[in-house]
């Protein structure tokens, strides 16, 4: 958990996971515009353990027309980050 707060290895597009772990935790939180998916790993962290693939799983680029950086210059994206790490 302690490693996760300090940075989010963990990308949505490689992740299998249980069904019921999900149904513990419940859906991404959709009143984020970002970092949702950090949230929910930061939550799943404190009941669940992680496995990592020695290995990349996926490849992932990011867009420069992407949801995420356009957060990123209005300021949204740090905001969210704050409020992610500060309730995990």
């Amino acid at each position: 958990m302690r490693a996760l707060l300090s940075n989010c290895p963990v990308n949505t597009s490689s992740v299998l996971i249980r069904q019921s772990a999900i149904e513990r935790i419940g859906p991404f939180d959709e009143s984020l515009r970002c970092w949702e998916d950090y949230d929910f790993w930061l939550q799943l962290a404190c009941t669940e353990q992680f496995q990592f693939l020695p290995r990349p799983a996926v490849i992932y680029q990011v867009s420069s027309s992407g949801r995420f950086l356009s957060s990123v210059v209005t300021g949204e994206s740090a905001a969210n980050l704050r409020k992610v790490v500060h309730a995990a």
